[in-house]
C-alpha cells in the first residue's frame, strides 16, 4: 500500500500571480535598461542582460553559466555554446 501524499493547507506561493507566457520588453524598455546599467556602471548585470538578449536563455539557465562556458582560457569568446 502506497502512503498518501500529504496535502498542504493554504495557497501556493504563486496564488494571484500571472502564469504562462509573459510579455516581452519593448524596444524603449530595453534601451532604458541598457542606459541605466551603463550609467550606473553595473557591468555584471549589463553583461548578464546582454547575454540574455543575445541567447534568449531563461534566467535560471543564465545564472548557472560559468566563464568557462562562454570563453576559452586565453580569453577568446566562444561562438557557440555546447548543449
Amino acid at each position: 500500500m502506497k502512503p498518501k501524499k500529504k496535502r498542504r493547507n493554504g495557497a501556493g506561493w504563486n496564488k494571484n500571480q500571472s502564469q504562462g507566457v509573459k510579455s516581452h520588453f519593448t524596444r524603449s524598455e530595453v534601451r532604458y535598461l541598457l542606459q541605466t546599467l551603463v550609467f550606473e556602471e553595473n557591468w555584471h548585470d549589463l553583461a548578464l542582460f546582454l547575454v540574455a538578449l543575445d541567447t534568449a536563455l531563461r534566467a535560471s539557465d543564465l545564472l548557472q553559466l560559468k566563464v568557462s562556458d562562454v570563453c576559452y582560457s586565453d580569453g577568446r569568446l566562444r561562438r557557440k555554446l555546447a548543449r
